[in-house]
C-alpha cells in the first residue's frame, strides 16, 4: 500500500510548493517500513541486520523533517497570517536530522546511539532518546499546525482536509509511542502497519475531499467537448492525443497516438510546417508561414483552418511538446464574403442613382449613409451613423 502510494505521489504531483515535500514524506515513510521488516527477517545476521536498522532509521529521519515542513507550507498556504515567512528557519529540523544521521552511522565506533539485539529490541543509548524527543516534537509540531489549519481557514473542504491529515498522523504517531514506552506490550514495531492505515486514510481523503489536489484532470475531460480541433504532440512531433473535434475534421485518417504529425500534415495540411525555434530547437516547436492553411478534406472539400500552437513546458528550458489548436474559419470567411458582396452592390446602387441613401438595422441604428445624405442634412457623417432613426 505503500508503495502504491508513493508511486501515485510522484505520478500526480501535490499542488506548488507542496509538490516538492510530500512525495519525500512518503518514499521515506516506505524506506522506514522496509528497513523494520529487513530488521525482523534477519535477527539471525548482525550484518543484514544493521543494514535494516540503517534504512529504517534513513527514513525517520527523513520523515519527521519534510512532514514538519510539509505542514509548514500547508498552514502558510491555507491559513495566510497565522506563520511568518519561514524561509531558512525551514532547515533547521533538516539539520539537526542530518547530525543525528551521521552519529547514528557512526555508531559501531561510539556505541552512544544504541546497542543492536537481534531479536529482540535494541538497548537505547542518549542519541537515541535525543533523536526519538526531536522526532515527536516535529511530529506534535504538524499536528499542532494542521489543528491551526482546521480552525482558521476559511474554507470547509480545506479545514476537512486538515481533519484528515491529522488523524493521518496521529495514528503511527500513537503506535510508535506505543511500542517505545511499552517495550513489552508488542513483539513488533506496529509503526509499519500504522503508515499503511494512514495511506487508507488519505486516499479516501483524496476521493472525497481531493486531498493534496492529486485528482488530475486528464485531457479527454478538458479537451473532449472543444469545438475546436486539438492536437497534443511530442518533442519528436509524434500525435499524443486527439480530441473528438480533430477526429472529425480528418475524417478518414486515423489518429492513433505515436503517428507522425509531419506525414499527416504533408497529406491535409501541405502549407502547414512545425518549425524548431530557440536555443532548444529540437524541443520547442512553432507554427511556420502564416496562420491561415487550406486543409483538403478526402472528398474535395476546401476549408480554411487558422493554426494556435502552444507550447507543453516541462521546466524552464525544455519542453515535453506543444498543443496545436486548428479552428476551422470557413464559416465565418464567407460570411465576411457575403457581407463584402452586400456592401459593394449597395455602393454601386449608390453611384449608380446618385440619391440620398441610408441604412439602418432591426432596431432602428443607422448603420451606412452614402456621402449625399449628410450633405442634404447639413450633418457631417460621423453624426449620423450609429444614431436612431427617430433621431432624424
Amino acid at each position: 500500500l505503500l508503495s502504491g502510494f508513493s508511486v501515485h505521489i510522484l505520478y500526480r504531483r501535490a499542488t506548488a510548493p507542496l509538490g516538492s515535500v510530500l512525495p519525500i514524506v512518503f518514499l521515506a515513510a516506505l524506506l522506514f517500513s522496509i528497513g523494520d521488516l529487513a530488521v525482523t527477517l534477519a535477527s539471525h545476521s548482525p550484518e543484514l541486520y544493521w543494514a535494516g536498522l540503517t534504512v529504517l532509521y534513513t527514513g525517520l529521519l527523513v520523515f519527521a523533517p519534510a512532514w514538519l515542513i510539509f505542514s509548514l507550507r500547508y498552514t502558510q498556504l491555507y491559513a495566510p497570517g497565522f506563520l511568518p515567512e519561514l524561509r531558512f528557519a525551514l532547515w533547521v529540523p533538516v539539520a539537526l536530522n542530518g547530525v543525528l544521521w551521521v552519529i547514528f552511522m557512526t555508531n559501531p565506533w561510539h556505541g552512544s546511539f544504541l546497542v543492536t539485539n537481534p531479536g529482540g529490541q535494541s538497548d537505547y543509548g542518549v542519541f537515541w532518546y535525543v533523536t526519538a524527543s526531536s522526532n515527536y516534537i516535529m511530529i506534535t509540531a504538524t499536528l499542532f499546525l494542521q489543528f491551526v489549519v482546521s480552525r482558521r481557514a476559511k474554507d470547509s473542504v480545506i479545514r476537512s482536509q486538515s481533519r484528515f491529515i491529522m488523524a493521518g498522523t496521529v495514528t503511527p504517531l500513537i503506535a510508535s509511542m506505543l511500542f517505545v514506552f511499552n517495550r513489552g506490550l508488542f513483539t513488533f514495531d506496529p509503526t509499519a502497519f500504522a503508515f499503511c492505515l494512514s495511506c487508507g486514510i488519505f486516499l479516501f481523503a483524496i476521493h472525497r475531499l481531493n486531498l493534496f489536489v492529486l485528482q488530475g484532470v486528464s485531457l479527454r475531460d478538458v479537451l473532449g467537448g472543444d469545438t475546436d480541433a486539438v492536437l497534443v504532440g511530442n518533442t519528436q512531433k509524434r500525435l499524443m492525443y486527439a480530441n473528438p473535434a480533430a477526429i472529425e475534421l480528418f475524417e478518414d485518417e486515423d489518429l492513433i497516438p505515436g503517428v507522425s504529425l509531419d506525414e499527416l500534415f504533408e497529406r491535409r495540411l501541405p502549407s502547414l510546417v512545425l518549425e524548431p525555434v530557440g536555443r532548444r530547437g529540437r524541443d520547442v516547436m512553432t507554427v511556420g508561414g502564416s496562420h491561415e492553411f487550406r486543409f483538403e478534406k478526402p472528398g474535395g472539400d476546401t476549408r480554411f483552418i487558422v493554426a494556435e500552437m502552444v507550447p507543453l513546458a516541462a521546466g524552464q528550458s525544455q519542453s515535453r511538446g506543444f498543443c496545436l489548436r486548428l479552428r476551422d474559419r470557413t464559416a465565418l470567411r464567407e460570411a465576411s464574403r457575403a457581407i463584402e458582396t452586400h456592401v459593394a452592390l449597395l455602393e454601386g446602387v449608390d453611384l449608380a442613382t446618385g440619391e440620398a441613401v441610408l441604412v439602418t438595422d432591426r432596431m432602428g441604428t443607422v448603420r451606412y449613409v452614402n456621402e449625399a445624405f449628410p450633405r442634404l442634412w447639413g450633418l457631417p457623417p460621423g453624426r449620423v451613423l450609429n444614431e436612431k432613426y427617430e433621431y432624424l
